[in-house]
This record gives C-alpha cells, structure tokens and sequence, in this order.
C-alpha cells in the first residue's frame, strides 16, 4: 500500500520522481518472517509500475535466509535497483545467495552502457573470507560488494551523502553505526555533499571514543572508591541507563559486570577481569582528533580517551614502572568512603558527555565552514539519537539548543546547556579530586574537567604567559587586551 501510495504521487509529480527507497527493517527480526518477506518482494515484482520506481532496498533486523534471493534477483532484473542493504538479519543470506545477487546484476547489466551504475550490495554479516573476497573480485565490474568484519559495528552502512538537496530524507537507515533505535525517530537523512557523510561518521566515532572512555572510567572508580562488587556495579550502570545518562552504551556496558567467565579451567570469575588491559582501535577516532588538530578546534575528551588506548598498549612498561613507583597513600579523611559518590558519579558522566558532544559537533561545524557542507547539527542529534553507538537521552537536550540556535557556535553556550553543567560541577569536581588524590587515572573525565573550565574562563592567564614567551625567544608578536595592532617586545632588555 505505501509502494502504491508513492507511485501514486510519482504519477502527479510535475517532474520525474527521485528514485524511492524502500526500508523493510525490523527491530529484531519480530516484524517479517522469512516467507513473509520473500512473498513480499515476489509481489513488488509483481507490480512493475512500483518496481520500476525502486532505487534503494533496505532488510536490516529481520528474518531472511536465501529463500528470499531468488525473488529479491527477480527485483534486480526488474528495477533499476542502485543499492541493496541486507545485514543482521537471522538467519541471513549465505555467499550463495548473495552469489545469486550479483549474478542477477551482473545479468541484469549493472556498470555496462546501458545500466551505468553498478549496483551496491551491502553484505556485512558476511565475513570476508578467501571465497567471498574472490566472489567479490568476479563480480567487481557489475557490483560493489561491502563485505564485514563480524556482528555489529556499523561500518558496513554508507553514509547518506552526496544526492543533492532535493532528496527526501529516508527513515530507519543506518546514519552512524549500529546500536539499536528508538521507534518513530528517524536514525537516518541527507548529510551534505561530496565526502561529509563520511566525515560525520568518522566524527560520530570519536565522540564514541569519549563516550566508551567516559564510561570505563566511572566503572573503575566505582569499583576502586566505591567499593563494589561486579554485581552491584552491574546494577549501578543499569540505574544510569535509566535515567540521564541513559544509551546505547551505557546498556551494554552494565552488561559486562555480570558476565562469569565460562572457559573451560578458568574458574568462575568474572570475563571482564579476564580480558588484557591494552586497547585496540581501528583509525577513525585518531583521524577525528587528527582533523580537530588541523582545524585548530580543541577535542580534549577525545584526545584523552584516544591517548588512554595508546597507553594501554604499553602493558610491559606499565607493569615495569608499577614495581618501581609507589603508589600514592592518602590520608586516612581521603580514604574514607566519599558520601553520595554515586550521585556524584552521574553529574561527572553527563557534565562530561556533554563535554564531548560539544567538542564533536564544534568540530563539525569548523569542517562545515571549512567546505562550504551546510551541515544542519540539529538533524544530526536527531539521527544519532534515532539509531546508533552513541544513542542516548541526552542528545534531546542537544537537539534542542541547535533547534534555538542552529548557528550556535559550541553546545556549552546554549543557556539550557550551561544551566545543566551548573548544577553537575560539583559533584564532577569531586569526583576528579578524590581520584587524583588516590592515584586513580580519570583522564577523560578529568580532561574534560579542564575543558570546561578552559572554556568559561574569559581571560586565561597561562595564555597570556605562553604569548610572552613566543615573543620573547622566537619573536612571534603578540595583541594586546587594550589596543588594536600586533606588537613586540625586547623583553631582555633593560
């Protein structure tokens, strides 16, 4: 009925329609049965005034298996189907059936004179091994095969990018990742031109930097000052989800505390615990802070999660100057239990997140000035907050002061914004002390701390200091407070 409905307004449309996207995703695979979606593609084939209109198809989340490719190659000979998006979905099309795909493409004359554009199949759940990697090789002059790295991830969704304004804003496509959705909130729409989708995502990954980091740390000083055992930090983290701090990855992360490592001869322990203390990463964070480097915009809760993983991986190291430094030892106040530390603990996340938020999207609009992109960074909140890793309730907040101010130069002069980071700083202040004291690294938390203060600080003496000293030995110039005009001093000079 919406495909008939969409023909329809294509029929009384003045010029040609642009191609429609077609989303059947579900959450969890709870909406469409295998038959059911194979039935249902067979009767879009079935009607070929609609299936000449589709230009994207979009299975996330739901069952499918190959019963579906014989009709969904049946669609690709009988549309002009540009992209084809099937992932997480249970049990999912084999190579075989995504092999039907791209032979039906390849049939149907996707990348030859008469049908240009190849056809993109986005196949992430399928892990790229030597026979997919071949298959993908075969078929490369009629299809761009996206191949994965395993569940989750994200990293097999494009951007939406790149179409020109007058595309319609498609809803429940993947915009930033995979991390789940919030029903009725779109997770997807037009970003900008050339590579700013790309771009958004790549920053989209560095505030997830923060976020994991931010995170991390709250567990560790829970834990360290705190005093609690796995499971009590598991129900602490479940009752941060619910409340302000709730996410996607505030969810899985209460997850982790409970789960008992079941190898075989390792006990009953706790996983987590089990797991080597060095990070991985995969490019996209460094490139953020590379590009807010660049851009001379400061990203601190990004920069200090990036360095934690750095220093993570020098586990030997770590181990050498432990045995050699001495722990530092608090005075006994110190080291008494701090009262409402747990309290204290939610200001210091959500004070901090919105720290990274702010950073991420100054960032953002830096880059869109840079390239002339356009970016509308209240959509952008609203997408992020529809469906992706760094889902969460706080981006309504976020939504909100660019929808007063889309021009807002950074999050934390929104008055909503500052009234919020107020009322949280004393308990993130004291939740910073308390870990310096004890010799407990927070470097996120604590280099947002110093971002904030940075930021609300109208005249920065070390500024000023730093200044002086460029001038002194290298003469570099300096203004002045009170007059207009760069200026120079001999300053060892009697």
């Amino acid at each position: 009925a919406l495909a008939a409905a969409a023909l329809a307004a294509a029929a009384n449309a003045a010029a040609a329609p642009p191609p429609l996207t077609l989303n059947l995703s579900g959450p969890g695979g709870a909406v469409w049965g295998d038959g059911e979606m194979a039935a249902l593609v067979r009767r879009l084939v079935g009607r070929p005034a609609i299936a000449a209109l589709l230009g994207e198809l979009w299975v996330h989340h739901t069952s499918l298996s190959d019963e579906a490719a014989s009709p969904l190659s049946e669609l690709i000979r009988a549309s002009p189907l540009r992209e084809l998006h099937v992932s997480d979905c249970n049990p999912g099309l084999s190579l075989d059936g995504v092999e039907a795909l791209a032979a039906a493409a390849e049939e149907a004359g996707c990348g030859s004179s008469s049908r240009p554009r190849r056809l993109y199949i986005n196949a992430r759940h399928l892990p790229p091994s030597a026979e997919a990697v071949a298959m993908q090789r075969s078929f490369a002059a009629s299809v761009t095969l996206r191949l994965g790295g395993g569940r989750g991830g994200g990293k097999g969704s494009p951007s939406p990018q790149g179409r020109g304004k007058g595309s319609p804003a498609s809803q429940g496509r993947k915009g930033g990742g995979s991390g789940g959705g919030r029903v009725g909130v779109p997770c997807v729409c037009y970003i900008g031109p050339g590579g700013s989708g790309h771009y958004v995502k790549m920053v989209h990954n560095g505030i997830e930097y923060g976020d994991m980091q931010l995170i991390a740390e709250g567990a560790t000083f829970a834990r360290a000052v705190g005093g609690l055992a796995p499971p009590q930090l598991s129900d602490l983290l479940r009752s941060y989800a619910e409340g302000p701090l709730g996410g996607y990855l505030m969810e899985i992360s209460s997850l982790l505390y409970s789960k008992r490592d079941d190898a075989p001869g390792k006990g009953a322990g706790l996983l987590v615990d089990a797991i080597l203390d060095s990070c991985g990463s995969k490019g996209t964070g460094k490139w953020t802070v590379q590009q807010a480097a660049e851009l001379g915009v400061p990203c601190a809760t990004m920069a200090a999660a990036l360095e934690a993983r750095f220093l993570s991986s020098l586990k030997e190291q770590r181990v050498a100057a432990e045995a050699i430094t001495p722990a530092p030892r608090p005075s006994a106040k110190v080291a008494e239990p701090l009262a409402g530390w747990a309290e204290a603990l939610e200001d210091a996340l959500l004070a901090a997140r919105l720290c990274s938020y702010a950073q991420g999207l100054a960032l953002l609009s830096a880059a869109s000035r840079e390239h002339g992109w356009e970016l509308q960074l209240e959509q952008l909140a609203v997408i992020w907050r529809g469906g992706c890793i760094i889902r969460a309730r706080v981006l309504e907040m976020v939504r909100a002061a660019y929808a007063r101010e889309p021009a807002l130069p950074n999050l934390l002069l929104d008055p909503a914004v500052a009234a919020e980071m107020a009322s949280r700083s004393a308990g993130w202040r004291r939740i910073v002390a308390i870990a310096v004291q004890r010799g407990i690294p927070l470097p996120a938390l604590s280099g947002s701390l110093s971002y904030y203060d940075s930021f609300r600080t109208a005249t920065l003496p070390s500024a000023q200091c730093i200044q002086a000293q460029r001038d002194c030995f290298g003469g570099h110039g300096y203004r002045r407070l009170d007059s207009e005009g760069v200026f120079h001093t001999e300053w060892e000079a009697k």
